[in-house]
């Protein structure tokens, strides 16, 4: 077995964030190397595994599915439905890159993910997330690293992007209708208004049931939600660019009260706005 990890630090941790705990790269050559989330004893934490030569399995709820290069899976250590391992009629090195995350936003993160597109990832061997973390894993034996908060974020949201991109790119049957595209439109230029689902049903002309049944087909979300996560994006625009206090923002976007546009923000982002402004970067949206 060959072996690099990477312990991180992070220095400022934002409580419930999602942040990177591990990085590692290993070879592996037996079926002694088994992991399954029913009899991990460890802390639960969320994991994408991704292999750069050689193959192993990963079972879920799903089946049992091969990993050959340029495939990863991605789960919590402790779904007791899913386990991973070097096949036992494996031949050959299996080498693979890892990153753990710790975090509720994470696991909160992972599920939504799994649940949309499920567990298994298709990228290049040489796509920049996974050059990156076998750069951080370094060579050989383990290394400790201190990582400022917002580099963690960084590294946690590269992560959820990436995948996001791979797998909607891959299960994106076809360009969105025309009109999910005008309502798009529409609403990017009053997300400022207090716009509710019913507004925008009669700007585009049609009822709140087929908009709401055109939106969660092509773009997996409720108008309500795509609603929220435009304002909630607006607002973080307006509290990185902006010396407005969250008071301001809240009476801005419509909310009759700062409390709650607070607990909306955490909701939809994960953070709360103070959390946001001391990171700087842009949060994903749940």
């Amino acid at each position: 077995m060959a072996f690099a990890h990477s312990v991180f630090q992070i220095q400022g941790p934002l409580d419930g964030w999602a942040a990177p705990a591990m990085v590692g790269m290993e070879t592996r050559r037996d079926p002694s190397y088994r992991y399954a989330g029913r009899t991990r004893p460890d802390r639960p934490h969320c994991i994408f595994q991704f292999t750069l030569a050689g193959g192993g399995c990963f079972r879920d709820g799903a089946g049992s599915h091969p990993l050959p290069a340029g495939t990863g899976f991605l789960c919590e250590s402790n779904d007791p439905q899913t386990a991973y391992e070097y096949p036992a009629a494996g031949r050959g090195a299996w080498r693979f890159v890892y990153l753990v995350l710790t975090g509720e936003a994470a696991h909160l993160l992972t599920r939504s993910l799994v649940r949309r597109y499920g567990a298994i990832y298709q990228l290049p061997v040489d796509a920049p997330l996974i050059r990156r973390l076998a750069g951080l894993a370094g060579d050989r034996g383990t290394h400790e690293k201190l990582l400022p908060a917002a580099e963690g974020l960084r590294l946690a949201a590269e992560l959820f992007a990436t995948l996001a991109d791979a797998a909607g790119a891959a299960a994106r049957p076809a360009p969105e209708s025309a009109l999910v595209r005008r309502v798009r439109e529409s609403v990017g230029h009053f997300a400022d208004n207090n716009l509710r689902v019913g507004d925008v049903a009669a700007m585009a002309g049609v009822s709140r049931e087929h908009l709401t049944r055109v939106f969660q087909r092509e773009l997996g979300v409720t108008p309500a939600r795509y609603l929220a996560r435009q304002r909630m994006r607006l607002a973080g625009d307006w509290l990185r660019d902006t010396a407005w206090t969250v008071k301001e923002i809240a009476y801005r976007l419509g909310f009759p009260a700062p409390p709650h546009f607070v607990r909306v923000f955490r909701r939809v982002t994960g953070m709360t706005p103070r959390q946001f402004r001391e990171a700087g970067v842009p949060p994903p949206l749940l």
